[in-house]
């Protein structure tokens, strides 16, 4: 059976699939971080090759396939940090809401790693976050840390929804991501007395 490790600030699920004669023994731990006061939370999950996993926090849940990582690792969540008003080059403002994601063994971090299958990702934001932006333009962009600008490039959306504040899509790849939206359009129309 699994073992699950909770804190207040997240939840893991994690789930074997390999098909064998004993009770699969994947283990899900999650691990808040911090690096210094006033940083930004973070949370870890451990997730051994063949295993299923959910991270789960106020702002994000990360759906991690079975197959999708080819050696055990740590998959962290990092939120922040605050990003600049505009992404350059596009009609996007930062819309409030940004995170990391980053992978890493026992050998450390794991640069530019890539899932062999997609996992997906639905990020929360409130109403306050996208005050002035129309809320059906939303996008999810991520920083391209060679070309240093703002990329849609790999994110594919799988649904919004403006009702309950939520934004759902796959990503092979981890970096930072930010959610953006275009300024809502405003009527003007003129009083008559």
């Amino acid at each position: 059976t699994p073992t699950i490790t909770s804190t207040p600030t997240a939840t893991v699920t994690a789930t074997a699939t390999k098909t064998v004669t004993v009770a699969p023994t994947a283990t899900a731990t999650a691990t808040p971080s911090s690096t210094a006061t006033g940083a930004p939370a973070g949370v870890s999950v451990s997730i051994p090759v063949g295993a299923q996993a959910t991270l789960s926090t106020s702002t994000a849940m990360i759906d991690v396939p079975v197959g999708a990582i080819m050696q055990p690792i740590t998959l962290s969540y990092q939120t922040g940090p605050a990003l600049p008003g505009a992404a350059p080059g596009t009609r996007f403002i930062f819309a409030g809401v940004a995170f990391t994601l980053t992978a890493s063994n026992t050998e450390g971090a794991i640069p530019g790693m890539v899932f062999a299958q997609p996992v997906t990702i639905t990020l929360y934001y409130t109403d306050v976050d996208v005050i002035g932006l129309n809320e059906a333009e939303l996008r999810v962009l991520y920083f391209n840390t060679t070309s240093q600008r703002w990329q849609t490039d790999g994110i594919a959306y799988v649904a919004r929804d403006t009702v309950r504040n939520r934004i759902m899509f796959t990503v092979s790849h981890l970096t930072q991501f930010g959610l953006f939206g275009a300024h809502g359009t405003f009527v003007f129309l003129p009083m008559i007395r």
